[in-house]
């Protein structure tokens, strides 16, 4: 450009130098050809800088690229064998009847959850950084997703020894219009925040809505995408409060800046990768929303998040869980499961492990699984039968899913009624826009590992034909779910006192310990006439107290399996009285009384000959 300047500037003093020679004779000669040099030399500049802008471009363009490739390699590889073992051991939980293997396989299945979020946090992060994010907006019951959050997180809450309650305004909007599982999502990492940063006492998440004026913020999507001219903008307001460690205020800025995590005493112990809030802040922003954090440090926090959302009619949401059921319908049947003997479905997938998980989740269906290891041999078992359904898996070395998908679909493949089979795609990809190349490649579903239990069952269900499913009757889904966790009689060679541990309770005082077991002898008649009355006349609360207090004493004098048995019971039953999952609780109870009571006597004649 400097270049340019000096140019014209130099034809300028050649334009005045002829003047003073020659006159008028060559007046705009020298200055014009100097203009038309100064105006190439200016177009050439600016080409010369726009192809550096161009090469600048294109070396972002590449970096991206590589790093989602990365990206995607890194979800794959790294999540594969987490969901294996998530998988494998969700086997051990439905299908072991020993509670101590039931107890390590909880505690697997909680650290693998706790790996698979940090490895999820760190790639929502990425996802948030390249601007990957959208919402996906639609209409959805309200009811719906706090009966999902309450299902996931309650039995977590419990387990840790908190009470967990939700509130919910029964005048808040039923139906409304917006991205449900950002929503959900929300609401999920707050009380996830909750429950690992508070060590007692209680956790409560209130929901409630007002009417948006014109002076707030608006949902992010308009009135015209809900197709209701009729649609309100309202606020909801989650509200998540805990009796925890609690924030400083000097500390209360920091939390919802990545990276950032607030030591405070115990907590320091805490792992994490200190992106949950800053994550979940940036949701509830591209939600036109915001959060507010009320803590006073060594008594709790409040976060409450303000989302702006459509309200599709006038319907109001009552009791939540009653509307739930009542907008449940025909799902409530699906939840006990099916049966499709007949059914043909083809798995596929490099990896034998995810192939026997599968075969292992889809046990209780009774489908018939024919498995497959490349897309070659897909190709191949598909020429020779048809099949109702093919889950395929997205990255195998040779042929790839979508390769596979392809020849399918180029090969036009029918199930047994001559129409295109379904074919569903398993990735380990959590990888912005994922979801969407699947179905814009033809796969009519998509399921990420780890394969998800219910979610297999699920999409089986939804694509299998009508003809070929049988749901299973109250009867055979209580015979085979509640077996597995069935109250047993300790065989007869085994003791059902463990002196050692009631010495623990009774400073290893043998006097203290026979004195203690022979109260614990003499109160049984009365104990067991309470415990039976209760069960008779379904008085579910007083069952739960007497259970409770059944539990204590009996591992006092080291009686631990009547102990365990009865906390099971004891937990069941405050599901009755709390009306979550009531039927499967009564018929837990009702499954598991009898082994109990037995359990119960045979440990009181134990007690007997033991003081003898």
């Amino acid at each position: 450009m400097m270049g340019a300047y000096c140019t014209l500037i130099g034809f300028c003093i050649i334009e005045l130098l002829s003047y003073m020679i020659s006159g008028y004779a060559n007046q705009g000669k020298f200055l014009s050809i100097g203009t038309i040099i100064f105006a190439f030399q200016i177009m050439h500049a600016q080409g010369i800088e726009y192809d550096k802008v161009q090469n600048e471009k294109s070396k972002l363009e590449i970096s991206d690229k590589v790093q989602a490739e990365f990206l995607a390699n890194m979800s794959h590889e790294i999540r594969t064998p987490i969901n294996t073992v998530i998988g494998m051991n969700e086997m051990i939980l439905r299908e072991s009847r020993d509670d101590a293997v039931l107890s390590y396989a909880q505690d697997i299945q909680a650290s693998g959850q706790t790996l698979l979020s940090l490895v999820n946090d760190i790639l929502d992060f990425s996802r948030i950084e390249s601007g990957g994010i959208k919402l996906v907006p639609k209409p959805y019951e309200l009811a719906t997703v706090i009966h999902e959050i309450n299902s996931m997180v309650r039995f977590r809450a419990e387990w840790k020894g908190l009470q967990f309650e939700i509130i919910v305004d029964g005048d808040t909007p039923a139906v409304l219009y917006g991205d449900a599982f950002r929503v959900r999502e929300v609401i999920l990492n707050l009380i996830d925040n909750a429950i690992k940063y508070t060590e007692k006492g209680k956790i409560t998440l209130s929901v409630t809505a007002r009417a948006l004026d014109e002076e707030g913020n608006s949902p992010v999507q308009s009135k015209e995408e809900t197709g209701l001219s009729t649609a309100k903008a309202i606020e909801l307001q989650i509200a998540v409060k805990d009796t925890g460690v609690g924030v400083k205020e000097s500390d209360q800025k920091l939390i919802f800046q990545k990276f950032q995590r607030v030591q405070s005493g115990w907590s320091q112990n805490i792992q994490g990768t200190g992106l949950g809030l800053p994550i979940t802040n940036y949701f509830v922003e591209i939600m036109n929303g915001h959060i507010q954090l009320d803590s006073v440090f060594g008594e709790g926090s409040c976060f409450t998040a303000y989302i702006p959302q459509w309200q599709l009619n006038e319907d109001r949401i009552g009791n939540y869980e009653e509307r739930y059921q009542k907008q449940r319908g025909e799902k409530k049947d699906f939840n006990k499961g099916f049966i499709a003997k007949d059914a043909r479905i083809l798995v596929v997938d490099d990896n034998e492990l995810n192939l026997r998980l599968v075969q292992n989740l889809l046990k209780r269906t009774e489908v018939q699984i024919t498995c497959a290891f490349s897309g070659e041999e897909c190709i191949e078992k598909l020429r020779e039968e048809n099949f109702d359904i093919i889950f395929l898996d997205h990255m195998m070395p040779g042929m790839d899913g979508e390769e596979t998908l392809k020849k399918i679909r180029e090969n036009a493949f029918e199930n047994r009624y001559g129409k295109p089979v379904p074919v569903i795609a398993f990735s380990s990809n959590m990888l912005p826009g994922i979801r969407q190349k699947y179905v814009n490649t033809s796969f009519d579903a998509y399921l990420t590992k780890p394969v998800d239990g219910n979610e297999l069952e699920k999409t089986l269900y939804t694509f299998l034909p009508e003809n070929l499913i049988r749901k299973r009757t109250n009867e055979e889904y209580f015979q085979t779910e509640l077996k597995k966790h069935a109250i047993v009689e300790k065989e007869e060679e085994e003791k059902t006192l463990d002196r050692s541990t009631g010495l623990q309770y009774c400073m290893q005082d043998e006097e203290v310990y026979r004195e203690i077991l022979g109260l614990f002898r003499d109160s049984s008649d009365e104990k067991m006439q309470e415990l039976e009355k209760a069960f008779a006349e379904k008085d579910y609360s007083k069952y739960r107290l007497y259970a409770h207090g059944l539990k204590t004493t009996s591992l006092t004098v080291g009686a631990v399996k009547l102990s365990e048995n009865a906390k099971k019971l004891e937990h069941a039953a405050k599901r009755v009285v709390d009306n979550v999952e009531k039927e499967e609780a009564e018929h837990y109870i009702a499954y598991n009384h009898e082994a109990f009571m037995a359990l119960y006597r045979k440990t009181i004649q134990e007690a007997r000959e033991y003081l003898q």
